[in-house]
């Protein structure tokens, strides 16, 4: 019984029980010898998390003496398993299976993938993300000739070809008795100078070949070929079958010429027998201009079935002869206002509601809310990490998933950048010395694409607190999506650049994540770079002014976490008389000087919250009357409102600082006073509250 139990608590702890005939690699005892060595010995093979680094290719071939039926095991959750640089060759009478990891950044100059295999091959994927690698050949990610293949729950993303398939290639002349599942995956951005994410290639002598596309997304994928698509592309040879169901094949574009990018059909894909049943295939750009939209040409194909579809344009003219007539369309799933009906009569547009199969703008690359960690995607491409957001999630920054390696600038242009320097700022003066190519770092932003800056230092130790508490979950996540993981290393290796002055003479501040400080650092010092993007709540809802700070003094003193306190007269700082200059009463801070040896003593809140542009407004009385003052700080200009009314404006540009300030509330004199003469004055403050701009969130 204690053996029973013990098994049973085991298998709840998720830890697996090492047999004989199984090993397990850490990032201590890996090699690619060691790896070499445990697939000529072991069934099954696990991988600890982390990054296993090799840069090798491996040819496994039952003749060397390698196993005939392994399983390779990595970890899953947010800490997984990266195999980086490792690519397989697989080849006679096998049964391969890879399960939980990334398999990423392996680069050929020969035909092979990630993972090729031919002749008599069984191959399976379950949960694997393929990502950011590059082939000559076929099939970037997977080549599949002449054998099996069972692709299940997994990623093909960022992988770039000069042939066929820049994710899965399926096929090759001459070759008989190939058969490729994939479902419930992703193939998403990847390039191909050639013919499809997915190519389905039954050339010259080929036959009984099989493609079987279930429940999967294909989408944002591009290529250069002007006749053939960036999603799935087909060319049949004898009994060749291609069938797509519960799918979607969307947004798929050329990278240059023009093409139908959705589903296209080779020159002898008579031969190809192609069904579709309850698929999505819709805007699919047909030229680099991205103004026209072509999902599917059938000119080529034959077509035995299209059932429970929603197809754009340049799908059904050249093909309603060949497809099985049907009557409706799965209401339920659809999810429109109104059941499909055909009662004869003139076409009907019908809203799509919201959870319907149909696609719309809220898949996983066009999220509206955001969450520290999540991967952000501009046009589906994805460009970095999430590190911080507002509370509704919509605003927010991001640092890319690349970075750059070198000197700051050639130039020696006095920038007079602070401490309070922004990045907005710092920008906009590097581009208005129209020298650019100087400034190596900026050109490198400039590259990465509009909404991309420098950060400064605050932005990098915001960054920090993220990553420093996330650290492997963080790095995990940038190499999942073909970036640079960041590591805290030591200086100047892994230091830095920000748009932050450190002096004249020493030129900017660099950022160390080792400790989470800075130093000065020369402008021709050799350093890091990364850049980050701001996203803002673009929609409806997105309000010109957010509230940011708001106090309503309803302590019995100014709260300490808030304010900073301190004391002036006009001669200088008294910090020795500190009693009586300001208090709380009534839910009011009071502002109250007095007069002390002759002096006039004033009392002093400094908010300890930097901003670079905003809005501030308080509820005031001086005598007898409440007002509200308000003042605006924009670059455009800045305004102050009196009981809402505008008495005042400017749009000088020397006038408007483009440094952070933060907001002191004092009284101080007009004009020079006699303290002999003076009465007691208050001043009452209701509340005051702290407003950002929509487009200075950050």
């Amino acid at each position: 019984m204690k053996k029973g139990y013990t098994l049973i608590l085991l298998l709840l702890c998720g830890i697996h029980l090492i047999s004989a005939e199984s090993t397990t690699f850490t990032s201590a005892n890996f090699s690619p010898t060691a790896l070499e060595q445990a697939l000529k010995t072991y069934d099954e093979i696990y991988f600890e998390s982390g990054v296993f680094d090799a840069n090798t290719s491996i040819t496994i071939n039952t003749a060397n003496g390698y196993k005939s039926k392994v399983t390779l095991i990595g970890k899953e959750g947010s800490n997984k398993t990266i195999l980086k640089g490792i690519s397989f060759k697989i080849e006679g009478a096998c049964d391969y299976t890879f399960k939980n990891m990334v398999m990423q950044d392996y680069t050929s100059t020969s035909v092979d993938g990630v993972i090729s295999i031919r002749d008599g091959i069984n191959l399976t994927l379950d949960n694997v993300t393929i990502t950011n690698n590059k082939t000559t050949g076929n099939g970037a990610a997977i080549s599949v000739i002449g054998t099996s293949a069972t692709i299940s729950n997994s990623s093909f993303t960022h992988n770039k070809v000069s042939g066929l398939g820049s994710a899965i290639y399926c096929g090759s002349s001459n070759v008989t008795n190939a058969d490729v599942l994939i479902e419930n995956s992703l193939i998403a951005s990847n390039e191909e100078t050639g013919k499809g994410a997915i190519a389905l290639d039954g050339t010259i002598g080929s036959k009984n070949i099989k493609l079987s596309i279930i429940n999967s997304t294909i989408a944002f994928n591009s290529q250069d070929s002007q006749t053939t698509a960036a999603g799935v592309y087909a060319i049949g040879g004898a009994n060749t079958t291609l069938a797509i169901d519960y799918s979607t094949i969307a947004r798929n574009v050329p990278k240059s010429g023009n093409g139908v990018n959705g589903v296209c059909f080779g020159d002898n894909s008579g031969a190809l027998k192609f069904s579709m049943d309850h698929t999505i295939v819709s805007i699919n750009k047909t030229d680099v201009n991205n103004q026209n939209i072509k999902d599917i040409n059938f000119s080529a194909a034959n077509v035995t079935s299209i059932r429970y579809c929603l197809i754009g344009t340049g799908a059904l003219a050249s093909v309603t002869n060949k497809v099985e007539t049907q009557t409706g369309i799965y209401n339920e799933e659809l999810k429109l206002d109104e059941n499909l009906q055909d009662k004869g009569g003139a076409t009907k547009v019908l809203p799509i509601l919201s959870g319907s199969i149909a696609i719309d703008e809220s898949a996983y690359w066009e999220k509206t809310t955001y969450n520290p960690l999540d991967i952000y995607y501009i046009d589906g491409v994805p460009v970095g990490i999430v590190f911080y957001v507002d509370e509704t999630g919509k605003n927010g920054m991001v640092i890319s998933k690349d970075e750059y390696r070198g000197i700051f600038a050639t130039d020696q242009t006095s920038l007079g950048w602070t401490t309070m320097t922004t990045r907005e700022a710092a920008m906009t003066q590097i581009k208005s010395f129209n020298k650019l190519a100087q400034y190596e770092v900026f050109q490198w932003c400039v590259n990465m694409g509009e909404g991309w800056y420098l950060p400064t230092l605050n932005d990098y130790q915001r960054l920090y607190d993220v990553w420093s508490a996330n650290q492997q979950a963080f790095n995990n996540q940038l190499t999942e999506i073909g970036g640079k993981a960041i590591l805290p290393g030591s200086a100047p290796t892994n230091a830095y650049w920000t748009c932050i002055a450190d002096s004249e003479k020493r030129g900017l501040q660099s950022y160390r994540f080792y400790d989470n400080d800075s130093d000065g650092t020369a402008r021709n010092d050799t350093r890091n770079a990364r850049a980050i993007f701001l996203f803002r709540d673009s929609g409806s809802s997105a309000q010109e002014w957010i509230l940011d700070f708001e106090d309503n003094f309803n302590g019995s003193q100014p709260n300490s976490s808030s304010w900073d306190t301190y004391w002036s007269s006009e001669q200088g700082d008294l910090l020795s008389e500190r009693s009586g200059t300001f208090s709380i009463e009534d839910g009011n801070l009071v502002i109250n000087p007095r007069v002390k040896d002759g002096e006039i003593i004033f009392g002093n809140l400094s908010h300890k919250k930097n901003y670079t542009y905003g809005k501030v407004e308080f509820r005031v009385k001086d005598g007898e009357n409440w007002h509200i003052l308000a003042y605006e700080w924009l670059p455009s200009g800045i305004k102050f409102y009196f009981d809402g009314t505008l008495t005042w404006q400017t749009n000088e540009k020397s006038a408007i600082s483009t440094v952070a300030n933060r907001l002191d509330i004092r009284v101080r004199n007009a004009a020079t006073i006699d303290p002999a003469n003076t009465q007691p004055s208050k001043t009452y403050i209701d509340w005051v509250k702290i407003y950002k701009h929509k487009d200075h969130l950050f």
